[in-house]
């Protein structure tokens, strides 16, 4: 019987150009489920409201720590796009 394997999000082209593109934002996407949905999505990104927003929510549930991972993994959704 054959095996059959399933891509996982670190055969995306956008890992591929993380990854050769900075190893910091690579590493964080291959940790980070949450930073890897964001990279991957398709659709438009989120307007500045938006932004305000997730950034507010992020803090108000984890605190200043969660509002660093929360710029992190927008900083890396932006880059996954522009590489």
């Amino acid at each position: 019987m054959a095996h059959v394997t399933q891509a996982g999000p670190s055969d995306h082209p956008r890992a591929a150009a993380l990854e050769a593109a900075s190893k910091t934002l690579f590493e964080l996407f291959s940790s980070d489920p949450s930073a890897q949905g964001l990279a991957l999505a398709e659709g438009p990104l989120p307007d500045r409201d938006g932004y305000a927003r997730a950034m507010r929510s992020a803090y108000a549930e984890e605190g200043m720590g969660g509002l660093r991972r929360a710029k992190r993994r927008r900083l890396l959704q932006i880059a996954a796009r522009d590489v």
